[in-house]
């Protein structure tokens, strides 16, 4: 079936940043094609032989990520919904397609082979990085504190310090991800690191979560529009010092203690003797499954 298109005035939108380029353009197209319309734009690439998404003129790597279509007028025919799952709006003229695009497309190099022409593959997984730090106030009651000009207790029963507790946030992104590993997420979410990770010291290093996105890959190497995934982690970096200035290990796995003769930052754990937090390999977040790496 034959589909004809109308770009509207004002159309196309343009988009520079340095996320790269994003580019939107508006259609009309009969509203009972609507659908087949915005099919053809996305492609069926996930389909063996299927066909591509449509490109955008003069900027390469570019192509149709995402279709909006809405009524371009408010002619509606009179249609009785009695069964809202079974029957929609109907309009008398056209449907908008608001199409988006987007640069997906991987740059490639040469290697320095016997083949001049031989490229490479583009390389399946790397990291960006991205430091925040964010911070509370944690509340240490005066009598475990001592004035440092007599050694005495504050007088003021209802004395507290507010200690800021600042930590760093560590955002580390692993684009390009075949299958994320959903297992090891689910299990070391809530965990600190069980040994040096990215330099943070052991127990020092809590594991928060992570966000995870579909990528869409152009190649020539592809026969068509690739699926992947970008892995987001966020892990919160806590550092504690004693009172000359020196580091303290296992940060999470700390309060400060009150007792009198006591006070300090000291390891706390339940009535069972075990740990805040539970530790665990977490360089296991960056491994992909087995079967996906073998295949």
């Amino acid at each position: 079936m034959a589909i004809t298109y109308q770009e509207m005035a004002g159309s196309p939108q343009e988009e520079d940043s340095r996320k790269g380029f994003r580019g939107t353009r508006t259609f009309l197209v009969d509203w009972d094609v609507r659908r087949a319309a915005v099919a053809a734009i996305l492609g069926n690439a996930y389909t063996y032989g299927g066909t591509g998404p449509w490109t955008y003129p003069d900027v390469p790597g570019a192509a149709a990520v995402g279709v909006k279509a809405e009524p371009f007028t408010h002619d509606i025919e009179t249609v009785s919904l009695a069964d809202p799952t079974a029957a929609i709006n109907s309009y008398a003229s056209y449907a908008k397609l608001i199409v988006t695009y987007e640069v997906t497309e991987l740059e490639t190099e040469e290697l320095p082979t016997d083949d001049a022409t031989q490229g490479i593959e583009p390389e399946v997984g790397y990291l960006t990085y991205r430091m925040d730090f964010a911070g509370t106030n944690k509340v240490i009651p005066g009598m475990g504190l001592r004035w440092t000009s007599d050694d005495e207790p504050p007088s003021d029963a209802n004395f507290a310090h507010f200690h800021r507790m600042t930590e760093i946030i560590h955002q580390i992104t692993w684009h390009r991800v075949p299958e994320p590993p959903i297992a090891a997420i689910r299990g070391l979410i809530n965990h600190v690191n069980d040994a040096e990770f990215f330099g943070i010291p052991t127990g020092c290093c809590l594991f928060d979560g992570a966000t995870i996105e579909r990528e869409y890959l152009l190649s020539e190497f592809f026969d068509r529009l690739k699926q992947m995934w970008a892995v987001t982690y966020t892990f919160r970096e806590r550092r504690l010092f004693d009172g000359a200035g020196s580091f303290i290990a296992e940060a999470w796995q700390r309060e400060y203690r009150t007792d009198p003769g006591s006070e300090g930052w000291q390891n706390i754990g339940d009535a069972d003797g075990n740990p805040l937090y539970a530790s665990g390999d977490l360089m296991t977040l960056f491994t992909i499954h087995p079967l996906v790496a073998a295949g």
